[in-house]
C-alpha cells in the first residue's frame, strides 16, 4: 500500500452549531483507527462557492494524514457525514512520504566527527584583550569599534 501525505480541511464549527469536544474526539478516534495518526495545524479561514452559488465562509482546521488514497476517501466520507458538510476538501501535500521507526534502524556506532577548528577570539586574557584559541593572535577590542571580535583573521 502506497502511503501519501494528505491534508484535509476539517470544519471548526457548523453552519448553525458549534461542535463539542466529544464530537471532535469521535472524529479523532475514527481517523486514528484508519490511519494510525495525524498532525493538526492551527486553524485557518477560507471561503468557497457551492455549486448552487452560495458563498460559505468557514474556519477550518488543517489536518495532515499519512495514508493511502483509499483510506483518505473513507476519512473524507466520514467527515462529510459526521460534520454534516456540503463538501470536504483533501489534497496531496506529498507524493512520497517515509516513516521510520527506531526498531528498524540498525544499532551501529556513530562516527565521531572532529570539531571544526575556527580562529575564534573566545579567550580574554586581559581587560579588552582577546586571544585566538587556535593561533594565539591577540587583538584589542578598540580595534573593532568596541564590538566583541567574533572571528580571527588567522595568523598574520
Amino acid at each position: 500500500m502506497k502511503l501519501i501525505m494528505w491534508r484535509i480541511l476539517v470544519p471548526a464549527y457548523g453552519r448553525q452549531e458549534s461542535f463539542s469536544y466529544e464530537h471532535y474526539k469521535a472524529w479523532v478516534n475514527y481517523v486514528h483507527s484508519i490511519a494510525g495518526g495525524f498532525t493538526v495545524s492551527q486553524g485557518v479561514k477560507g471561503q468557497w462557492t457551492s455549486p448552487d452559488g452560495i458563498i460559505f465562509r468557514d474556519r477550518m482546521i488543517p489536518v495532515d494524514i499519512l495514508c493511502s488514497r483509499k483510506q483518505i476517501k473513507k476519512i473524507i466520507d466520514f467527515t462529510l457525514v459526521h460534520y454534516k458538510q456540503k463538501a470536504v476538501l483533501a489534497y496531496k501535500i506529498s507524493e512520497e512520504a517515509i516513516i521510520r521507526y527506531s526498531e528498524e534502524v540498525p544499532v551501529e556506532p556513530v562516527a565521531v566527527v572532529k570539531p571544526l577548528l575556527l580562529h575564534d577570539y573566545s579567550y580574554q586574557f586581559a581587560p579588552g584583550w582577546y586571544k585566538c584559541n587556535l593561533c594565539g593572535h591577540e587583538v584589542h577590542y578598540k580595534n573593532y569599534n568596541y564590538v566583541y571580535p567574533e572571528r580571527c583573521p588567522g595568523p598574520e
